[in-house]
């Protein structure tokens, strides 16, 4: 009965972990020259960030830029959400003089009335 009921259980986590590959796989490939920390499955680096009060978040934050960035640019993983870090003030002027970059996140979109 354990043996039937722990194949599922393995069984539904690897068809998870697959969908999750698939549909991120084509993002993955795109940063995956970004340098970073290493990436949990599912969490990303949440792990890091969770029950932290905010000035511990970003000291840690500091500690990834000084550990594993290079040319001070960083990916994140926040769950299934990227987040890519700049440090130089010239890479973040060009993103934000850029409208091709400037949308809002989906949890703008939340509070808006339809």
């Amino acid at each position: 009965m354990f043996l039937v009921i722990g194949a599922i259980l393995a069984s539904a986590l690897f068809v998870g972990l697959l969908l999750y590959q698939l549909k991120f796989k084509r993002l993955i490939d795109l940063i995956s020259y970004m340098p970073g920390p290493p990436v949990l499955p599912l969490v990303g680096h949440g792990h890091h960030f969770i029950g932290k009060p905010p000035h511990e978040m970003v000291k840690k934050i500091f500690e990834f830029m000084e550990t594993y960035s290079k040319d001070q640019v960083l990916k994140v993983w926040l769950g299934p959400e990227l987040n890519v870090l700049m440090g130089n003030p010239k890479d973040v002027e060009v993103v934000l003089g850029t409208l091709r970059f400037n949308d809002k996140a989906g949890e703008y979109k939340a509070p808006e009335p339809n």
